[in-house]
């Protein structure tokens, strides 16, 4: 909340330069609001994450990430959705690298105040089977997924050939369709 900022809490970066920190530069008016930014957190791929009262959310403090703008900088706020925000304070989402990672929240059905919550991103997949000669959907194919840890899922296609499932990002996958 130095003075000259863009509201409430702001965030700021410095430098380690020659045993000490540079001066403390704010980010700007495209992560900074007039409300609060807070607990910052940078990904090992550059997203920058934070919780903030002021951009639009759904209510309380809410989780925001943004893009590096390729200038030093981050732009292009945006609000993840639920389940990540809640209608009450949700902050201090940290990662791994393994695609996994925590933030804390006060929402209903904790154990107390602030609790703190794990999260594993997984990307939904859709697998449609057409026959090869005529393109039209197979219903009942058989498809096995199998995945770099050695896990085997298997799946069958609907009456419109298809089949869904969730991919954990950080594994590899090979299917066969028999």
């Amino acid at each position: 909340d130095i003075a000259g900022g863009q509201g409430g809490s702001d965030l700021y970066w410095s430098k380690w330069e020659n045993g000490g920190w540079t001066t403390p530069q704010n980010l700007g008016s495209d992560v900074n609001s007039p409300g609060d930014e807070l607990f910052p957190f940078i990904t090992n791929t550059g997203m920058l994450w934070f919780a903030s009262n002021g951009h639009p959310g759904l209510g309380g403090l809410d989780i925001f990430f943004a893009a590096a703008n390729g200038k030093g900088g981050w732009a292009n706020v945006k609000n993840p959705g639920g389940p990540l925000n809640s209608g009450r304070d949700d902050f201090s989402i940290c990662f791994d690298n393994r695609g996994q990672g925590y933030f804390a929240s006060n929402r209903p059905g904790g154990k107390g105040e602030d609790d703190i919550y794990h999260f594993q991103r997984i990307i939904p997949v859709e697998i449609i089977v057409t026959n090869e000669g005529t393109g039209v959907p197979v219903e009942g194919a058989g498809i096995r997924m199998l995945s770099s840890s050695g896990n085997e899922i298997l799946l069958n296609t609907d009456a419109e050939g298809k089949a869904t499932n969730y991919l954990d990002w950080v594994k590899s996958f090979k299917f066969e369709v028999g």
